[in-house]
């Protein structure tokens, strides 16, 4: 989120400023053009501007600023009460054709024009009138951009949390997996740029399911192939008679007997812990009891022995 943010900013004040920019050439293009225009009708019309023409332009205008100075390159220049207009530029004789910016007591943009007698004859504007209107027209570039920032930045956060939910469910439902829970996770709703990332962990999922499945069988299978030959040996040992036997014979005959109880007693733990590790359902069916109530017997047989208890199935 940090770097779209950053990235939409960056963007949008790139596309701004030039658009600032080109907006504000375009502004005074569209002011010369509007000068141009002016020379052309003096020129078809042979206007000749005086102190009462200009005045009356510069009062039918909203801002005096906006006024455009008319006036013949080598004539004197109009006087209002005695002096020279301020509305009118002190222009050079010189001028050539075309457009101009004169720094005078003002700065001027000037555009001169051949009359059809040969006279020339010169179209002023301040620059100062034309630069604040071109910045405002700029300006108002600026506006949709700067509210179309804060839009997208809140679009981004919206469709950002939207598509990263799927994300933060995914993280959730691992972290609810328990340690012998190794079922695939749910690729439906994830969002396609880390599908594959989902699925690789599924694979490797799968094969450490496999490596513990074949751990878990080899546990099983080889507490079940010590137990009966474990189990044999206590019955043979619990069968002993030790009223005839020697006190140090009594006495390593027990340590086996012990010996044997632990080594039964570990591989009964070993079976437990296989059963635990087993994350797969159990499928239901049906069996016969009586192996299973054999087995049981095998495995209890010395311990009914030790106690003198005479076990048996019927």
């Amino acid at each position: 989120l940090l770097w779209l943010s950053l990235s939409l900013i960056v963007t949008a004040l790139i596309a701004g400023g030039a658009s600032f920019l080109i907006a504000f050439v375009e502004a005074n293009q569209i002011q010369d053009d509007q000068l141009r225009q002016t020379a052309r009708l003096v020129t078809r019309y042979d206007f000749s501007p005086d102190h009462q023409s200009m005045k009356s332009l510069r009062e039918d205008l909203a801002e005096e600023d906006a006024l455009i100075s008319l006036q013949r390159l080598g004539a004197p220049r109009t006087l209002y009460e005695g002096k020279p207009s301020k509305y009118i530029p002190d222009l050079p004789d010189d001028l050539t054709e075309g457009f101009h910016t004169l720094a005078l007591k003002k700065t001027w943009r000037v555009f001169v024009a051949t009359l059809g007698n040969g006279e020339r004859f010169a179209v002023a504007q301040r620059t100062a009138y034309r630069d604040e209107m071109a910045l405002v027209s700029a300006q108002r570039t600026l506006i949709p951009m700067l509210i179309l920032i804060p839009l997208l930045l809140g679009i981004v956060l919206v469709v950002l949390r939207r598509m990263l939910g799927p994300v933060k469910a995914l993280a959730k439902a691992v972290d609810d997996k328990t340690q012998h829970d190794l079922t695939p996770l749910a690729i439906e709703e994830v969002p396609l740029e880390i599908s594959g990332f989902v699925s690789s962990i599924n694979r490797l999922l799968a094969r450490i399911a496999c490596v513990l499945e074949a751990q878990r069988r080899f546990i099983g299978d080889a507490a079940h192939e010590l137990r009966s030959p474990l189990t044999a040996l206590s019955l043979q040992l619990q069968s002993i008679d030790r009223s005839l036997l020697e006190p140090e014979t009594k006495e390593r005959i027990e340590t086996m007997t012990q010996g044997m109880a632990r080594s039964i007693a570990l591989l009964e733990q070993l079976l437990s812990l296989a059963r635990s590790q087993n994350s797969r359902a159990e499928t239901l069916f049906a069996i016969s009891p009586r192996p299973i109530l054999i087995r049981i017997l095998e495995e209890l047989l010395p311990q009914a022995s030790a106690k003198e208890i005479d076990l048996g199935l019927v």
